[in-house]
């Protein structure tokens, strides 16, 4: 189900300006996975989002 809304969240950012996109699919992401938040949720946002910007900013060095 994770992967299904990566991709959900990667296709509907696609049309937005490139600097706007990875924080919107994060955003979207999370907000999915919240919809089932008894199946799968493991960190609040704010903890989720900070993870991930980490992440990229590793991923982009």
């Amino acid at each position: 189900m994770r992967y299904y809304f990566a991709l959900v969240a990667y296709l509907s950012s696609r049309n937005l300006p490139p600097h706007e996109q990875l924080e919107v699919r994060l955003r979207d992401w999370f907000a999915f996975t919240e919809r089932h938040s008894l199946q799968l949720h493991e960190l609040e946002q704010n903890e989720y989002l900070d993870m991930k910007r980490r992440q990229y900013q590793q991923g982009t060095r």
